[in-house]
């Protein structure tokens, strides 16, 4: 069969991450809630703790503290002091209200009823009969499981204590969606999330190892992207795995400076 130019890691690798077992499957619509949930902690998860901007208040703040030790100076150090806290609240509600405008828009679209936006079927009882492990994401499913123009959505579950207690937790997401062009050979990523308590365990690897192999099926050439200058990480990980950014919009306003970024992967068919 015809492979990917790049290379993601052993499909062999024993599918645990730090003592979690963990496996991926399509969505159903007994996981919506848990979905819809992760997406919203997943966006903005301490995104704006770590920008510019932030540290700059960082120092101010501490200069301000410094200085306010000395009598002579104590109105101008607690002057910075509280001004730079003011800005560093004032950036974190603007910023933090972005991210929740984002989220309600995409809870009202494609979130609002994911099975069926994604799946052309779609039922609780796939969730019982049809589990992938990390080994082997998206193997065996019938076409049947996806949209009929290929679009998809998976989800990673820790099943840790599912034999002990029957207690699963879904801890990362993705989405295909073949709706947003009318090339019918090209499909965009959208809602890849991981939970912030399962990061750096290959979870999002993973994810696009099922995605990328689930567009191979259907023959696209092509998967882009949508995402803010502010998701660093994942933007690391897309460029990791091919993707390459092909149009970046200055999206700041006074407040800060922030882009939106597009980014697309080629597939290539070789012998393999």
């Amino acid at each position: 069969m015809a492979s990917i130019s790049f290379h993601f890691p052993s499909a062999n690798r024993e599918p645990r991450r730090n003592g979690n077992q963990l496996r991926v499957r399509p969505y159903c619509d007994s996981d919506y809630n848990e979905v819809r949930d992760l997406f919203v902690v997943a966006m903005g998860t301490g995104q704006h703790l770590q920008r510019p901007t932030t540290y700059l208040t960082y120092a101010i703040f501490g200069v301000g503290l410094a200085i306010s030790l000395k009598p002579s100076r104590r109105s101008l150090g607690m002057a910075l002091a509280i001004g730079a806290s003011a800005a560093f609240f004032g950036v974190r509600w603007i910023i933090s209200k972005a991210f929740r405008d984002y989220c309600n828009m995409c809870l009202k679209s494609d979130l609002a009823d994911i099975g069926n936006y994604y799946m052309s079927t779609h039922s609780t009882s796939t969730c019982k009969t049809s589990p992938q492990n990390l080994n082997h994401p998206d193997a065996e499913h019938e076409d049947t499981t996806f949209g009929s123009m290929g679009s998809g959505f998976w989800v990673v579950e820790d099943v840790s204590n599912l034999e002990n207690t029957g207690m699963k937790k879904i801890v990362g997401s993705i989405g295909l969606d073949m709706s947003t062009t009318t090339d019918q050979t090209v499909g965009e990523l959208r809602r890849m999330a991981v939970s912030p308590y399962y990061r750096r365990r290959g979870i999002g690897t993973f994810l696009l190892n099922t995605l990328i192999t689930h567009a191979r099926k259907h023959a696209l050439s092509s998967v882009f992207l949508s995402t803010s200058s502010y998701q660093e990480a994942a933007i690391r990980m897309y460029e990791k795995y091919g993707w390459t950014i092909i149009n970046k919009k200055d999206a700041s306003d006074w407040t800060m400076k922030v882009y939106w970024i597009e980014m697309n992967l080629g597939l290539s068919w070789g012998n393999g």
